[in-house]
């Protein structure tokens, strides 16, 4: 064998070598990826549908065949419903006239969770093969904010406060911190289609800081959104009438029931029976005892005197207190705290004496009546004051008096 020819047996066995291993004049095929079962089979009806989000809570769970079932192969053993690889428990409910399996959970779905149904190849067709050889599932996710239901006051109800508040139904913090957009008009269009100006509210409730329209009904409605999961949640639209701005009205004495101070200069909680040290570096806190009737409300006043009378520049404010507090235990700067906006500054009232009222405060107290959650107020003056609070003589003194529709 010449060079040559021993260079061209090598030249084409190389040739081949790279041929082998390109696969030369085919194309290559790339490797197979590993087979999702995300396909929904031709004649299956699901509900909720497959991959669907923010399903109802109380959406029925179903899937319906075009096929006749083996309904006996039917079991807990065969069919899942799962949370991720944890098994959620359920009963179901085979209707072999429809071809319909349906799956009751046994305690409520979890909002914003993503369940899993799945039908295991133990599933039989009325002739004995698997429904499906290879098992099948399909996926869908709960509603993460609930339905905008139970309005208060309830819709078209009449003869309302011109102060009532409004409530709705909350959203368990476990699915994530909801907030809403509220929207108010007397023009129901323009809160249907959400044309009216979006109002932030951080809890199901709002209490108004001026009174409704007395002449007209009042619209309202609720955009809930979840901060956790981005879901948008549009309510229906709500309606309410006042009582007549000529109605009859009467009147009652608010007491007050409590109240305390510390200051930075002395710091022990004080208590007084008879008197509430306010000033400008004094924490100070009252509570009213609330009538146990809801009452209508139309004004709140509060006339006090205190030493030294009433002088040109001198203000008191009231606020609403965080949280329940002992008129004892009062304590310079800590507790209790203030939350809130302003809901009254006092003016010169009879005598050299101060009042206070406003719309804020007759929107805030009347919200306590009907809810009963007032922890109490706190009180700031820009100078110092002994307000007086008690006298046997005179069980007006320190009161508040509230004026309200019959």
């Amino acid at each position: 064998m010449t060079s040559g020819t021993r260079g061209r047996i090598a030249l084409a066995l190389a040739l081949a070598a790279v041929c082998g291993l390109a696969a030369c004049g085919k194309k290559l095929q790339p490797p197979t990826a590993p087979r999702e079962i995300v396909w929904t089979p031709p004649g299956v009806t699901l509900q909720p549908p497959a991959r669907a989000q923010w399903v109802p809570i109380d959406s029925p769970i179903q899937a319906r065949f075009d096929v006749p079932l083996d309904t006996s192969s039917i079991r807990p053993t065969s069919l899942y419903l799962k949370i991720d690889t944890r098994r959620y428990g359920f009963r179901y409910v085979v209707d072999d006239s429809l071809r319909r399996i349906t799956l009751i959970p046994t305690d409520p779905l979890i909002l914003g969770a993503t369940y899993t149904v799945e039908i295991t190849p133990r599933v039989l067709r009325a002739n004995g093969e698997p429904l499906y050889p290879e098992g099948w599932f399909w996926q869908f996710t709960v509603t993460s904010i609930r339905a905008l239901r139970n309005p208060l006051p309830a819709n078209a109800s009449a003869l309302q406060s011109p102060y009532i508040r409004l409530r709705w139904n909350q959203t368990e913090v476990s699915a994530g911190v909801v907030v809403f957009q509220l929207f108010l008009s007397t023009n129901r269009d323009s809160v249907t289609y959400r044309q009216a100006p979006a109002l932030a509210v951080p809890t199901a409730r709002y209490i108004p800081t001026s009174r409704w329209r007395m002449d007209r009904l009042n619209y309202w409605a609720v955009r809930a959104i979840n901060q956790a999961t981005g879901q948008v949640e549009e309510g229906p639209t709500w309606s309410f009438q006042t009582v007549a701005a000529n109605a009859r009205v009467d009147s009652v004495v608010m007491p007050a029931g409590a109240w305390g101070s510390s200051s930075a200069s002395s710091p022990s909680p004080r208590c007084d029976p008879t008197s509430l040290l306010v000033g400008p570096t004094t924490s100070a806190a009252i509570r009213w005892n609330l009538p146990s009737q809801v009452l209508r409300l139309s004004t709140v006043r509060w006339y006090f005197t205190g030493s030294p009378l009433w002088t040109q520049g001198t203000t008191q404010q009231l606020r609403a207190t965080q949280a329940p507090w002992n008129a004892c235990q009062v304590v310079y700067g800590s507790d209790p705290r203030p939350t809130g906006p302003v809901l009254a500054t006092s003016a010169r009232g009879k005598d050299l004496g101060y009042l206070m009222t406003g719309e804020p405060l007759v929107s805030h107290l009347e919200a306590a009546m009907r809810d009963r959650d007032l922890p109490g107020y706190y009180l700031t003056s820009s100078t110092d004051i002994a307000i007086n609070l008690y006298n046997p003589f005179d069980p007006t003194l320190g009161a508040m008096v509230l004026t309200y529709f019959r």
